[in-house]
């Protein structure tokens, strides 16, 4: 096998990708990732290289190419050229556990997870490492310390689409106070210290319990993008003479909070 570094194009990568046969499924949201991060100009050349087999068909590499041609990226990665031809799927290379965010970041999952929930409910988009990355550079101390209010994981509000509405809404634009206040009502209510909550907040409690948010769970998108805006209004101090958190209007909703996140500089 013979390995030797290139100045990969975007016209290269599309010329490669036209002996892609047999490799699995190409994913979008890879794809996507590895973009941005090309786009970001946070990639670089490693060990792992594009490999081909003495025919030039493409045996690994379809979605770091696909990215150089979406990103219009360009430089140098590692080409790995086969003897013989070869059979993508019976290469004996790795076929361990992919590595996620939180492994690529030696970040808590808990803290990476509250970071992709926010961004994809604030601006409908999947994050990349290097928007984790920051974001976490500039908040993680705040995410740390809304998890350990959770006194218990069980209820769908000690989740990670929970904690990231409560970071939003605790602390952009707020006041010390004012995010303490939050921060206490958040801590009650997974207490159940019922005498201590807000009127909205009990309000709340006995939706999740006994109405339609009983029905509410943190995986499904539609009602977790419900929790996260129940959560955003629930526990937000200036809202805490409302009798009852009511999502209305939800696109004037929307921009309150893109207006709001954008004081944390997520993106």
């Amino acid at each position: 096998m013979n390995v030797r570094s290139v100045y990969m194009t975007p016209q290269l990568a599309a010329e490669m990708l036209k002996n892609n046969d047999g490799n699995r499924r190409l994913r979008p949201a890879v794809v996507k990732q590895y973009a941005a991060e090309m786009s970001a100009g946070m990639w670089r050349q490693t060990h792992q290289a594009i490999a081909v087999d003495n025919t030039g068909r493409l045996v690994d590499g379809q979605h770091r190419l696909t990215a150089v041609v979406q990103s219009n990226w360009s430089g140098e990665l590692l080409i790995a050229t086969y003897d013989s031809p070869e059979e993508t799927l019976q290469l004996p290379v790795d076929r361990g556990a992919r590595r996620q965010v939180y492994d690529v970041l030696n970040k808590p999952r808990t803290h990476v997870e509250v970071v992709h929930r926010l961004l994809r409910h604030v601006y409908g988009k999947t994050a990349a490492i290097h928007e984790v990355r920051r974001v976490l550079d500039m908040h993680e101390t705040k995410i740390e310390r809304l998890w350990s209010l959770c006194v218990s994981r069980k209820r769908v509000v000690g989740s990670s689409c929970a904690i990231s509405a409560l970071l939003l809404t605790a602390y952009a634009e707020r006041t010390e106070a004012e995010t303490e206040e939050s921060l206490s009502q958040y801590h009650a209510f997974f207490k159940q210290e019922y005498d201590a909550m807000w009127s909205h907040v009990r309000a709340f409690n006995a939706y999740l319990v006994t109405g339609d948010g009983a029905r509410v769970t943190a995986t499904n998108m539609a009602s977790a993008q419900d929790l996260f805006l129940r959560v955003y209004l629930t526990f937000d101090a200036r809202r805490k003479h409302l009798k009852i958190s009511r999502v209305n209007n939800r696109d004037e909703l929307k921009l309150e909070i893109q207006a709001r996140a954008a004081s944390l500089q997520l993106l």
